[in-house]
């Protein structure tokens, strides 16, 4: 009984405070953003927000200040992420050994596949895509099985590649042409599938690549993909049948690297490439030609946010917005930056003059 009146008197304390905070004016703090290059050069990347777990997410309100809220969901080593460009994003955690589903319209994290947080039955997730209706695909390297999901968070179908493949690393939709590349980092092959999991062909590595661990296309369909220990990345006719170009080189000199993970291709088929041992992301044009660095070491553990620093970054993915998502691993998190595209700058004007 006593018990029970204290919480009653907690209530309404808490109720009056909460009326009384919302009769007084509302003050909204502009928030700083943050560009590369930094000026006085005209700015390319726009960082947008990181998440860590579900706390990150939830609505955040006068209780849950005050009283806390449990932690259901937190990243620990995140290793690839792919967003539909709709509010929702999925994140492949190999030490959680799942993959989580992120739907910021909602203000939810849950367990991949199971929209009620229940198990999809991925051991070990590894690649992330998803195709042009919003479904995610995600590869268990331990089974090379693929998972596609909806955007409801409910599986819709399971391909089953391990006739052909030993363990899938990275995947890409093409979301054009309508195909699935995956990349056997252990067979040292990237494979091309149809959506309904019928295989097409095997790129012909024919020496160009010995690691692939990443694949992407640009819009004309030309296959791009990331050659790990060779630190190179690599080009192919759209079929895969014919060797284009290649470009990169070992050192620790902006436009360089030490060790390529990640690799992906924006609307304008700029090439972003993740180093997880010099901890940045390089931008290039389709000729190599170095664009942009951003990043370098950081870790949060140091007490500073470190916005745009990276431990170990991994998988990178680009929507259909270019809005860029990064698997920051040893941080725990996802880092999220949008490229200032005309159609972007035109809905979110930078206000301070640029060259």
């Amino acid at each position: 009984m006593k018990k029970t009146f204290s919480k009653i008197l907690l209530l309404l304390f808490v109720t009056s405070i909460i009326s009384a905070c919302a009769m007084g004016p509302k003050v909204v703090e502009k928030q700083k953003r943050f560009f590369w290059p930094p000026e006085p050069d005209v700015p390319r990347i726009e960082w947008i927000a990181s998440y860590f777990g579900d706390t990150d997410v939830k609505e955040k309100t006068f209780v849950s200040e005050i009283v806390g809220t449990d932690v259901n969901v937190r990243l620990k080593r995140p290793v690839d992420v792919a967003g539909d460009g709709e509010g929702r994003f999925v994140v492949s955690d190999q030490v959680n050994m799942q993959a989580f589903f992120f739907d910021l319209n909602k203000r939810t994290v849950t367990l991949l596949g199971n929209e009620g947080g229940g198990d999809s039955g991925i051991r070990k997730p590894s690649g992330v895509s998803v195709d042009a209706d919003g479904n995610f695909y995600v590869a268990d390297t331990v089974t090379s099985k693929v998972y596609v999901v909806n955007s409801k968070n409910s599986v819709l179908r399971v391909f089953d590649f391990s006739d052909r493949m030993k363990s899938i690393a990275g995947i890409c939709v093409d979301r054009t042409r309508k195909r699935l590349l995956m990349t056997d980092f252990k067979e040292k092959n990237v494979l091309i599938y149809t959506l309904d999991g019928e295989y097409v062909s095997t790129v012909n590595g024919n020496g160009y690549y010995t690691s692939p661990i990443s694949v992407a296309v640009e819009s004309d369909g030309t296959i791009v993909i990331a050659d790990a220990y060779n630190v190179t990345v690599v080009r192919f006719s759209a079929d895969g049948s014919k060797f284009i170009s290649s470009f990169g080189q070992r050192g620790d000199t902006p436009g360089s690297f030490a060790l390529i993970v990640g690799l992906a291709v924006d609307s304008e088929d700029h090439i972003y490439v993740t180093d997880a041992k010099l901890h940045n992301v390089s931008i290039f044009d389709k000729d190599g030609n170095s664009l942009m660095t951003i990043g370098g070491k950081h870790s949060v553990l140091s007490g500073n946010f470190g916005v745009g620093g990276f431990l170990i970054p991994q998988g990178i993915f680009i929507d259909k917005n270019d809005r860029i998502y990064v698997a920051d691993s040893q941080n725990s998190r996802v880092q999220i930056f949008q490229y200032l595209n005309n159609r972007y700058l035109a809905e979110h004007p930078i206000e301070a003059p640029v060259r």
